[in-house]
């Protein structure tokens, strides 16, 4: 009727959408991501074309099987991508929930995370052929990272310094005091008992904390600087490195007793630091803008 009323189509996408065409009774959208959705029914149903989107997480659970996922807000336009050859080719996996997080012990149990402020966990007992959703639960609190020390313990952590634990395999959860009230960037294990936490907020009020007691307690250490911490991990109970905001890398060899800042990378951010042992491992960085949005590994 020339623009007097108008009715609501909802797309599979959360992104913001600059581009709309349209020949007969197919549309299509070009939105954030490079993403490209198509409609043969006026807008009713859609469907994937093309996506260069954030890639949020890699998990494998043997060497030949893997997933990626992508996504904004996953959980609305999450999706993941698999691959059965080692990475040669990847196909869309309709199959898997996608998320923020995917995370194997295994070649038989895994997780993916669907953050959020009403997040979820789904599982997998039998290599990614079925998963099974567990809501989280956070109070409102926006869920962000997940880590798994065996089948059944777990901990989910995020924003307002939320902390969450499971010890059965994220079908509850309960909260543990983290003692901070800034946003937990990762929590990383080395056993049932002894675990850390990082982050802070924005670009400062860098934060890490130690339990030795499965996150019933948080001791607070002192981090090298008081920048945002994006990524902690250790080796062991001793030895362990945090990537910052700033590009900043920060190791300790005491368990945390003391961090030292050894190194760092020319970019904002020094995002997932992965170690396989005292000298060897991968960093990956990115800038907030500039350098036509291209991510670095070192």
């Amino acid at each position: 009727d020339g623009g007097q009323t108008w009715r609501n189509y909802v797309t599979p996408i959360a992104a913001y959408t600059y581009g709309i065409d349209f020949v007969q009774n197919n549309i299509w959208l070009g939105s954030n991501g490079s993403k490209i959705l198509r409609s043969t029914d006026y807008g009713i149903n859609w469907e994937w074309q093309k996506s260069s989107a954030l890639f949020n997480s890699v998990g494998w659970k043997d060497n030949l099987n893997g997933w990626i996922s992508a996504g904004s807000n996953v959980g609305t336009d999450g999706y993941c991508f698999k691959t059965t050859d080692g990475g040669l080719s990847w196909f869309q996996d309709f199959d898997s929930p996608g998320g923020k997080e995917i995370f194997f012990l295994d070649d038989q149990i895994g997780w993916m995370l669907w953050e959020g402020n009403s997040s979820s966990v789904w599982q997998t007992l039998d290599g990614g052929a079925n998963w099974t959703q567990h809501y989280i639960g956070s109070g409102g609190a926006w869920i962000g990272d997940i880590f798994f020390i065996s089948p059944d313990s777990g901990w989910a952590c995020g924003s307002n310094g939320m902390l969450r634990f499971t010890s059965n395999g994220g079908a509850s959860w309960v909260t543990q005091s983290s003692g901070v009230s800034d946003y937990i960037s990762r929590v990383f294990f080395v056993n049932s008992l002894e675990g850390w936490i990082a982050g802070g907020y924005g670009g400062g009020n860098g934060f890490i904390r130690h339990t030795t007691n499965g996150g019933q307690n948080w001791l607070a250490q002192t981090p090298a600087s008081s920048v945002h911490l994006q990524d902690i991990f250790f080796i062991n109970e001793f030895e362990g490195w945090a990537s910052a905001v700033g590009g900043t890398i920060q190791h300790t060899t005491d368990g945390g007793n003391s961090w030292l800042a050894v190194s760092s990378v020319p970019h904002d951010f020094a995002d997932k630091i992965y170690m396989v042992d005292s000298n060897n491992g991968w960093l990956l960085a990115n800038n907030s803008q500039g350098n036509d949005g291209r991510g670095h590994i070192y």
